[in-house]
């Protein structure tokens, strides 16, 4: 007995994810302490961007906020590879090997993290605290995205986080000094949008694609055996193993001469699955 599934089968296309933090010392060394959670928010940014398994993250950058040993030990104990580096090539095949690219100060042409992204990767970038330096750094890349750098500091130090977004489970507290205050260019488009802010000034936000699906659908079956002579053969089907009778697939017995017999069915819009078999008490009308 064999069962085919019938109808569409579905495929995700990979699709690049960013996130924006308005300020480096949100991961630098300076920002693990009570009550912030920057290693539980750093390890929840890996898994958002890898599904949950453990991944391969560039650091490029020589920026605090990137380079700190705690940033390290955190994205290392929970089994990531964490390199820190500004001379690794930032060709697009060379970056593909990365699951993330993480930025910070260190300037990066933005038609090569618009191919990155474009091409399924992911970013996180982080911004100084400097607004025209980050303004004039990243917005090129950041407003093809409905988002952009603002040239409004924002003046916190430790702030209380309040959202569902799975990068913050378990983040109640987040640190950062003067960062610069991010702008959702387009607040009517779910795919972009300030997730966090503090008296109005946008901490973090994020970019996600609509998944696009590929969809096939199966038309036709087909199902051979290698007969025996002086054997009739019939193909039954039926929709369920738990009720339903055998029905048969045509009209006809198949006569069996030694050669391998094929007999074809329509996969029907709507119809999930047939379960077949093929039976040998079939006798031909006269």
């Amino acid at each position: 007995m064999l069962a085919l599934p019938f109808g569409f089968v579905s495929f995700g296309l990979a699709a690049g994810r960013i996130v924006v933090a308005h300020d480096d010392l949100v991961l630098a060394d300076t920002g693990f302490h009570e009550p912030s959670d920057p290693a539980i928010f750093a390890r929840n940014v890996a898994a958002w961007f890898t599904g949950g398994r453990a991944g391969r993250f560039l650091a490029f950058s020589d920026n605090q906020g990137l380079t700190g040993n705690a940033l390290i030990s955190a994205m290392v104990s929970a089994g990531h590879t964490w390199v820190v580096s500004t001379s690794t090539p930032l060709t697009l095949t060379n970056l593909l090997t990365f699951d993330g690219i993480f930025l910070c100060g260190h300037p990066v042409a933005s038609d090569d993290l618009l191919n990155y992204v474009n091409a399924g990767g992911n970013v996180y970038l982080a911004g100084v605290g400097v607004a025209s330096d980050d303004m004039s750094k990243w917005n090129q890349f950041l407003q093809q995205f409905g988002l952009e750098f603002s040239d409004i500091g924002t003046g916190v130090a430790d702030f209380s986080v309040a959202s569902t977004h799975p990068m913050f489970e378990g983040v109640d507290h987040l640190y950062g000094v003067n960062g610069t205050a991010l702008v959702d260019l387009q607040p009517s488009n779910p795919r972009n949008r300030v997730l966090v802010s503090n008296s109005g000034m946008g901490l973090f936000a994020v970019w996600e694609p609509k998944e696009t699906r590929l969809r096939i659908r199966v038309s036709q079956v087909e199902l051979s055996w290698d007969s025996e002579t002086n054997i009739n053969y019939m193909v039954e089907y039926r929709s369920s193993l738990t009720g339903g009778s055998w029905l048969p697939l045509g009209t006809d017995c198949v006569p069996g001469d030694g050669s391998v017999k094929c007999v074809y069915d329509s996969v029907l819009v709507g119809e999930p699955q047939r379960f077949y078999r093929l039976a040998t008490n079939c006798v031909p009308e006269r």
